[in-house]
């Protein structure tokens, strides 16, 4: 029977929140961070949300930049998982996004090879092919 992964002590890798110059809202009620282990977003002023996606569960990234997120130096990061929620995560107007994304990416591989989970890719054709 395969044993679970070490425990380990789970460190920040990065902190952030939207950028105050593109996103004033966000930036006063978002923050991110990426931990060893774990993509923590949290969302609200007074009423607050929190969502979690576990990295070794991260299967793609990219990053989203517009000609005014350029003009400012950030990019949307969007994160899809293989968790239970679906969909994807999206962390609005970070600077440096580039930088951030090879930084989860990173993070990520190592979680997966801690885990020993591999990212398991499906190919759909029309008729069965």
């Amino acid at each position: 029977m395969r044993q679970p992964p070490a425990p380990r002590k789970e460190t920040p890798v990065w902190r952030g929140k939207p950028s105050m110059a593109t996103a004033f809202r966000k930036a006063i009620s978002e923050r991110y961070e990426v931990t060893s282990e774990r993509i923590i977003v949290e969302y609200g002023i007074l009423n607050k949300r929190t969502e979690e996606i576990e990295l070794f569960r991260v299967q793609d990234l990219s990053v989203e930049r517009s000609m005014f997120d350029r003009m400012f130096g950030v990019g949307n990061i969007i994160i899809h998982s293989g968790d239970a929620t679906g969909g994807a995560l999206v962390m609005f107007d970070i600077a440096n996004a580039e930088d951030v994304k090879n930084k989860i990416r990173d993070a990520s591989r190592v979680e997966r090879q801690r885990h020993r989970v591999g990212v398991f890719e499906e190919n759909w054709t029309e008729g069965g092919e």
